[in-house]
Order: C-alpha cells, then structure tokens, then sequence
C-alpha cells in the first residue's frame, strides 16, 4: 500500500542516501509516491516495466523490479533498493535471482543490466553473487547526462557509476552490443496517458522471511 511505501521510504531515506544521495529525492508527500506508483503500474500495463514490493515477514521492506524492459533489444534493466533495516540478511540476492528467472525463463529476454553507484559495494555483491559480470567498454548514451564512458564506468554528471549484466544461456545476442539507454519516461509520456482503470492495478508482492 502506497502509505506503507511512503513511510517506508522516509524511514530508510537518510540512511541509503549515504550510498545513493538521491534516493527518495522525488517523495515530497503521499501523493507523491501514489503518482509514483500509478506511473508503475501504468509502465507494467504497457509492459515497459515490472515493479515489485519486498514483503520481509509481513512487513514492507523495498522494492525490485526491471524499471525499464526493452524488448527490441532483449534487455532488461534492474533497479533496487532495501531498508537498513532487512538488511543482511541477503532478501534482496533472493528477490534479484527470482527476477532474473522470471526475465529469463517467462519473458524470454537475453540480457539483464544492473548499474550502481560506484561507491555502493553492498548493491555490487548483489550482482556479484548472482553472476553478473562487470561491464567493459558498452557504449552509452543516457541523454540529459554527462555522456563519457571509460572502461566500465559511466558518468552522470559528477557520479560514476558501474555496469553489471547477466546473460540467459540461451541469449541469442551479444550484452555489449544490446545495452542503450533506459531512463524512458520522457519517451513514456509521448505515447502514454493514465487510463480510467490505472489505480485498479495491483503491485506485483516478493514475500520473504528472516
């Protein structure tokens, strides 16, 4: 529920922003994180996303999902976060290894990307344990940011950042040839608007126990 999410997020807003300085930067309100999820569900609807909440014994403890599916190039792109306070535990290795078997074996897709911060380790074991392999020399071009790439780092502005991608052994396609940019709302807003049933959507659960 969007209220749980929004005390959620104030709650554990200080804390990560010691690894991701913007995080929680958009909620400024409960309507903001309700906008923010109707714009979820509406992405999931066109199937452009698939966001998920992490249940962690019953109680809301972040979110996972692939922000941005793109199907042309068979890519998927992971985003993440937990409080500190399920932290350690290793919930989100689990929930990150379901998402990657549902990209492969239910959405067919070749390709999943995870880019951190180059300063967030804990978010770089994730992907280490799970397989994914730090990129080397994949072209980007985010626009609305700095556009330099040098082996392996991509930067944002004064933030760098690391590339890690997983491949589906049955991928039909190289990783380093695939990857293009994912931040796509402005692309979104173009094609999209909010329907009448787009607040009927439900977000999609992770439920683990520690």
């Amino acid at each position: 529920d969007a209220i749980d999410l929004y005390r959620t997020i104030l709650r554990s807003r200080r804390e990560l922003q010691q690894t991701d300085p913007t995080f929680g930067d958009s909620v400024t309100s409960l309507g903001s994180v309700m906008a923010d999820v109707d714009r979820n569900m509406l992405h999931m609807k066109a199937g452009l996303s698939l966001p998920f909440v992490i249940l962690a014994n019953g109680t809301l403890a972040g979110e996972v999902g692939l922000i941005c599916i793109d199907k042309e190039k068979s890519i998927g792109y992971i985003g993440y976060w937990l409080s500190p306070l399920f932290q350690g535990y290793g919930i989100m290795t689990q929930c990150v290894a379901e998402l990657a078997d549902i990209a492969f074996r239910v959405l067919g897709l070749d390709h999943l990307d995870i880019t951190t911060r180059k300063k967030n380790i804990a978010s770089q074991k994730v992907a280490g344990r799970l397989g994914f392999s730090k990129q080397e020399g994949i072209p980007d071009g985010i626009r609305g940011f700095t556009d330099r790439f040098t082996r392996g780092l991509i930067s944002f502005g004064n933030v760098e950042y690391e590339i890690f991608t997983l491949s589906s052994a049955n991928a039909s396609t190289d990783a380093a040839t695939q990857r293009r940019p994912y931040f796509f709302q402005r692309e979104l807003k173009t094609i999209l608007s909010p329907n009448k049933d787009g607040n009927d959507a439900q977000q999609h659960v992770f439920s683990k126990k520690i």
